[in-house]
């Protein structure tokens, strides 16, 4: 049996995943930012992070118990395996992904018919 040594899982055996809660008081409305906005608005001093708790820890992506958040970890998966054998993919193929990535995806019905 051959084997496809570019082929292997950016996820190392060892990974655990985590349920992280930040609590912290801000003189901003959090709502309307991302992640990063928020950072960088406490990170400028206004506001302050005052506690990071793990509430849960697991040692498979199959124990992440929210289904939307393991499928974001398998899609991230995925597209670190793409990368890794980019050279593998068929030139038809990697075309569509291509103009997939350029539409941000909003063409779903060109890749459903391939």
């Amino acid at each position: 049996m051959q084997t496809n040594d570019r082929v292997s899982p950016q996820v190392p055996s060892t990974a655990r995943y985590h349920k992280v809660q930040i609590k912290a008081w801000t003189d901003f409305d959090p709502t309307t930012m991302d992640l990063k906005q928020m950072a960088d608005n406490i990170e400028h001093g206004h506001g302050s992070i005052t506690a990071i708790e793990v509430v849960k820890v697991v040692d498979t992506l199959a124990a992440v118990d929210d289904i939307e958040v393991r499928e974001r970890f398998e899609t991230l998966q995925a597209v670190d395996r793409i990368m890794q054998n980019v050279d593998a993919i068929p030139k038809a193929l990697l075309e569509k992904l291509l103009e997939q990535l350029i539409s941000g995806g909003d063409d779903k019905s060109k890749v459903q018919a391939a």
